[in-house]
């Protein structure tokens, strides 16, 4: 795969990635080096310029800066009230009892001391770990929370943390298992590992996951799964749990059967699901939040898996990503259809998910969704991807449930100032659903530009407005086209070979948007205008005009 450095006038790029250390398999720190491939990263990275112009700051993807991470506690004297500190450090003398001075060698031990209803706190030096830990039993009542802190450098009584500098790597003996396995928690937090070499990386299990909160966070977790196998979801990530916050990872070169390579969050408990009722739907307060991630290089392998980057099947907002080189493929041997969902797939009925700001590009999933999937009657809100290079029939790509005929079988999608160029075959594929589509560029996406099919009694329809088309509909969907798009007006933009898809001077997309938007689903929170910042978080213009596409023009 090419990969083209995207760098935004403005932005510096020292403080991103730069810490980022790949394929570190023996626990000794490599060289840390801007990747080529991390650069478009690179152009989410903070203006901490003290600039106080208009421009938002620009979140960053990647593992988190040494200055920011957190310490929980771990520090002499910075014990917090109610929780229970146990120290771990794999070259400490064997028959330590868990204090900062005689620390557990072994992480697995540590967790096997914590008794029910403990909020425990588990410190963990830099080293190497190769064991399973956790259960995949019910050990604890569900009051019971754990927090995993790695990256302490060795020798420091816990006080310097940079687990970047003093990495601390879980590795799992065999595939039988999660690296990380836990069950019955009200809470669990998993900060600043290395993780590899398990069936999963991490896998918080479904049962008594209702107002369970899972955080995974400034992890690197690489090579687990096994490609292939039938049943098999979230070779990198298997989460579930009302409160689910995945941000600030690195999780590439992870494998699985049946979707999810990268990362897999199951549906909520049945009690936090959402309803509907008539023409009202009933949004449930159980969110999972995947953000400032890098997800690349995952791979689901077997009869047409959902999903090699990221899969949710709960309300979920995934923005400022960089999504990249995923891959969903038909089986080893044998019959079996291609992948679904290459970069992004949401897929339980009537879940709100808001795909925002991420950048997804050359992933690969031939049936449908090369980049982006809304599956299952999901309602999906689209706003200022970048969505380029992907493989796969429609860049984005939305479906409902069985015939779609049914009013909570049909999915819906509301794409609002997208950049979605260079794709292999269409930029939109829907089927037995509902689209509007506002302000977005779509061009040079293969032959077709907005493909439909149909398998139920109701058609699909899509209303486009204010948008670049290289064409126009393909398919039996109703395809309102309004009298504002741009077709077969090249966007002239910037220098796409070269990964700048912004919108060059003298483009007719320039100005050419609108603010007030119809969505496809109207509910509470609904897109109605279009999205005030941009791909970088710079501040639209307040005024009617929008500049199309997911870069607003800078002064």
């Amino acid at each position: 795969m090419k990969h083209h450095p995207f760098v935004l006038p403005g932005v510096r790029l020292a403080p991103l990635l730069a810490f980022l250390c790949t394929g570190c398999l023996d626990g000794a720190p490599e060289a840390f080096a801007v990747a080529p491939d991390n650069l478009r990263a690179a152009a989410l990275a903070a203006d901490d310029t003290g600039s106080t112009g208009s421009a938002a700051p620009i979140p960053d993807a990647g593992l988190t800066p040494p200055a920011s991470q957190q310490r929980y506690g771990c520090e002499p004297g910075g014990a917090l009230a109610g929780k229970t500190y146990l120290f771990v450090n794999a070259a400490a003398p064997a028959g330590g009892t868990g204090t900062r001075a005689a620390p557990y060698r072994s992480l697995q031990s540590a967790y096997l001391t914590i008794q029910n209803g403990q909020n425990a706190v588990l410190c963990v030096a830099e080293g190497t770990h190769t064991e399973h830990v956790g259960s995949t039993a019910d050990r604890f009542t569900s009051g019971t929370e754990i927090t995993l802190v790695g990256g302490f450098l060795a020798g420091s009584s816990f006080t310097q943390r940079d687990s970047t500098a003093h990495p601390t790597l879980l590795r799992a003996p065999d595939r039988t298992v999660a690296t990380l396995v836990f069950g019955n928690l009200r809470a669990i937090t998993v900060d600043g590992f290395r993780i590899t070499g398990g069936l999963h990386g991490i896998a918080i299990l479904s049962g008594y996951s209702a107002g369970r909160t899972v955080v995974i966070r400034n992890n690197h977790v690489f090579d687990n799964g096994i490609e292939g196998q039938r049943d098999h979801r979230g070779g990198g990530l298997r989460l579930s749990g009302s409160t689910v916050l995945v941000e600030h990872n690195l999780v590439e070169d992870n494998k699985t059967g049946a979707g999810g390579a990268g990362i897999y969050i199951g549906s909520a408990a049945s009690s936090e699901s959402n309803t509907r009722s008539g023409g009202t739907l009933t949004v449930s307060s159980a969110l999972a939040t995947v953000a400032h991630n890098i997800v690349r290089n995952n791979v689901a392998r077997y009869d047409t898996p959902h999903g090699a980057g990221i899969s949710v099947s709960m309300n979920a907002r995934i923005h400022h990503n960089l999504i990249e080189g995923n891959r969903g493929h038909g089986p080893l041997s044998g019959p079996g259809g291609q992948g679904v969902g290459g970069g992004i797939i949401a897929q339980f009925p009537l879940i709100t998910v808001t795909v925002d700001a991420n950048w997804i590009s050359g992933n690969i999933a031939t049936k449908a969704g090369g980049g982006i999937f809304i599956d299952e009657a999901s309602i999906g809100t689209v706003i200022n991807n970048v969505v380029v290079g992907n493989q796969g029939v429609g860049a984005i790509c939305i479906d409902g449930r069985g015939s779609g005929n049914a009013v909570d079988d049909r999915g819906y999608a509301t794409l609002a100032n997208n950049t979605v160029v260079g794709n292999t075959d269409g930029a939109i594929y829907l089927l037995d659903s509902t689209v509007r589509a506002y302000n977005n560029v779509f061009w040079s996406n293969g032959a077709r530009d907005i493909i439909s099919s149909t398998s139920g009694a109701i058609p699909e329809d899509i209303t486009l407005d204010h948008n670049v088309l290289a064409s126009g509909c393909t398919g039996p969907a109703t395809c309102t086209l309004g009298s504002h798009n741009l077709v077969g007006s090249d966007p002239l933009l910037l220098d796409p070979a070269a990964g700048d898809y912004q919108l060059g001077a003298g483009s007719p997309a320039l100005s050419a948007g609108t603010r007030p938007i119809t969505p496809a689903f109207s509910c509470a929170g609904a897109l109605t205008a279009a999205p005030p910042a941009d791909f970088t978080d710079f501040a639209r213009p307040t005024g009617t005009a929008v500049d199309l596409g997911a870069f607003a023009r800078k002064p």
